[in-house]
């Protein structure tokens, strides 16, 4: 009963050092840097738990230390770092044959721990519970064996099975309380990115319909002025690029007022592998300086709902986006298929890649990846085709080892012929 009430306050300790963490991450959620106060709960809290420790003889104390150990080193990794903390102070506690225990016992666990941790944050939310608890009990299971070495420190089940049942307890209400937090924050991420797409669409649809009417009325003027016979030809010329420049602003509104509301107008049956062939011949031009080699790989036979248009312009961006990421000349390749009841579409490219801060801010208002290159529109109105039509993106990269979207639409039961 004492080992149970000794255990149980150290978990407190856990707990309650577990709640000032989460409201650190309440009052820095902009500053994006979690993981200091992470790793500060994590050293922390092993050494709340041995200073509190359960002082059996001269050879043992029963503590929680291995709850944050493999709480910090499965969600952070670094599980060696937090092993050498917990030695170190059970070597300022006294070096004896617990402190023998203590390092065979550390490390084993962080051996363990660096095994688990490659595939541990790919796991959902669930299964990361799941495999701390069992991570934990298993951790027990060393700390019983290693313990039975050594005579003097073999205790009974009065002393084990409150140990292990809590260990495994405290490291389920520790892990379900990280992702939950994990969730919030992800949360108040999507409310934040909404609240700003929704400030930037209001303002570039009210925009753009003010700047348009007088494009479109100087262009025209270009136009019938282009027509004179009175011009000689570096006139005509200047006249060309000022009506080119005017196309490329025209392009530019029509994107805000495509991200501003991308209404579908009209919806119908559409061939993917038709509309990449169509921009690839509009990206022609733009392809010829370049080294680029494309390669197609279209073996999707079914058809995807949506409007036409709006698809094209969102291939063209994806494609442009890739093409301009090789500045040195690669390989774009594209590929379309199908599984479980969806088109996938997959484009990727060998360019300068990108980094994990750049992948998570892709597609906000305003954010793009090269200083002083676009405002980021043709990534904002590509999300905003693929969520009109029902759709999803996902985004592979790495620095300088390309990148890959693959973009998912449901299908229809209609097919075409494959090209």
């Amino acid at each position: 009963m004492e080992m149970t009430k000794h255990l149980l306050f150290n978990l407190s300790l856990l707990l309650v050092l577990l709640f000032f963490m989460q409201m650190w991450f309440h009052q820095n959620f902009i500053s994006k840097k979690p993981n200091v106060a992470a790793y500060v709960y994590g050293i922390f809290a092993i050494i709340l738990c041995i200073i509190f420790s359960r002082y059996l003889n001269p050879g043992l104390r029963i503590d929680l230390r291995l709850v944050p150990l493999i709480i910090s080193g499965l969600y952070l990794g670094s599980s060696f770092l937090f092993a050498v903390v917990a030695i170190i102070v059970r070597a300022m506690i006294g070096i004896d044959s617990g402190f023998l225990v203590s390092i065979y016992l550390n490390l084993s666990v962080a051996l363990l721990l660096l095994l688990a941790k490659p595939f541990f944050l790919k796991l959902s939310s669930k299964s990361r519970i799941f495999v701390s608890v069992i991570l934990s009990i298993t951790a027990s299971m060393i700390f019983f064996l290693i313990a039975t070495v050594f005579p003097q420190l073999d205790y009974g089940i009065d002393v084990w099975i409150p140990y292990f049942i809590i260990a495994a307890l405290g490291t389920g209400i520790i892990s379900y309380s990280i992702e939950a937090m994990h969730a919030n924050m992800k949360l108040r991420e999507q409310l934040l990115k909404s609240k700003r797409i929704e400030a930037v669409s209001q303002m570039g649809a009210a925009i753009s319909h003010e700047i348009r009417n007088p494009l479109t009325s100087a262009r025209g003027f270009l136009q019938f002025l282009n027509e004179s016979n009175n011009l000689d030809a570096s006139q005509k010329t200047y006249i060309d690029i000022a009506i080119s420049e005017l196309d490329q602003a025209e392009e530019v509104i029509g994107n805000y007022l495509t991200f501003a509301k991308p209404s579908l107008e009209k919806i119908e049956d559409i061939n993917a592998n038709w509309i990449f062939l169509q921009v690839l011949t509009d990206l022609s031009m733009f392809l010829e300086n370049t080294n680029i080699k494309i390669e197609k790989k279209f073996t999707s036979k079914h058809t995807l709902s949506g409007d036409k248009e709006m698809l094209h312009r969102c291939f063209y961006n994806l494609l442009k986006n890739s093409i301009e990421s090789m500045p040195g000349g690669g390989t774009l390749t594209i590929q379309t298929y199908d599984r479980k009841g969806s088109v996938i579409i997959s484009i990727s490219d060998t360019g300068l890649g990108m980094s994990e801060e750049i992948l998570k801010r892709l597609g906000e208002p305003f954010y793009y990846i090269n200083e002083g290159n676009g405002t980021g529109l043709g990534m904002m109105v590509v999300h905003s085709i693929i969520r009109a039509m029902n759709g999803t993106i996902d985004i592979i990269s790495r620095p300088n080892h390309g990148t890959q979207f693959i973009v998912k639409f449901p299908k229809t039961e209609r097919t075409r012929q494959i090209i």
